[in-house]
C-alpha cells in the first residue's frame, strides 16, 4: 500500500488536493479501463455503475476504445489489485478511469517521433472531455503543436 515513491507522491497530492476528475493514462492498449478493476470485489453500485459505463463510452467517442474493467473479455487482460482509479474513486470519489493509450510499442523512442504526435493527437479530446467534466473551467480557444527538426514537440496554447 503505498510503497513505492511514486506511489507515495501521487498518494500526496491527491489527499491534499480536491480532484474531481483523472485520467491515469498507462501504456500500451486502446482501452478505457473502469474502476472496480479487481474481479473479486464485484461491481459498483448500479447508479455508479451506469455511470463509469456511460462515461467510459463517452471518453472513448472520438478514439474507439474499448471500455470495461481489465478482466472483462471485451477488454481480455486480467484482474488488477491496487489500480489508482480504484483507490481514487473509493477513498476520494474521484471519477478516476485507467485509459490505456497507444497500441505499437510500449515505450516511443526518438525514431518514431511522429507516433509521438498521433497518441498525443489521439488522446486530446479524452483529456479535454475529462477537464470539462471537473467542473469549473478556463476555456481553451486553440492549442498549437508543431513538430520541430530536432525532433521535439512545441506546444502552445491560447
Amino acid at each position: 500500500a503505498s510503497s513505492e515513491r511514486e506511489t507515495k507522491a501521487v498518494k500526496a497530492v491527491v489527499e491534499r488536493s480536491n480532484f474531481t476528475t483523472s485520467l491515469n493514462l498507462h501504456s500500451y492498449g486502446r482501452d478505457v479501463l473502469l474502476p472496480f478493476s479487481c474481479q473479486s470485489m464485484g461491481y459498483p453500485k448500479e447508479d455508479d455503475n451506469n455511470f463509469f459505463e456511460r462515461y467510459g463510452k463517452e471518453l472513448a467517442s472520438a478514439n474507439h476504445f474499448k471500455v470495461g474493467r481489465p478482466y472483462e473479455s471485451r477488454i481480455g487482460l486480467y484482474t488488477v489489485n491496487g489500480d489508482a482509479a480504484d483507490w481514487m474513486f473509493n477513498q476520494h470519489g474521484i471519477f478516476a478511469v485507467s485509459p490505456e493509450v497507444g497500441g505499437g510499442d510500449f515505450w516511443l523512442t526518438s525514431a518514431n517521433v511522429q507516433d509521438a504526435v498521433h497518441l498525443s493527437t489521439e488522446n486530446v479530446p479524452m483529456v479535454l472531455h475529462t477537464a470539462w467534466a471537473a467542473g469549473p473551467h478556463l476555456r481553451l480557444v486553440k492549442a498549437n503543436m508543431t513538430l520541430e527538426e530536432d525532433g521535439s514537440l512545441q506546444v502552445s496554447f491560447t
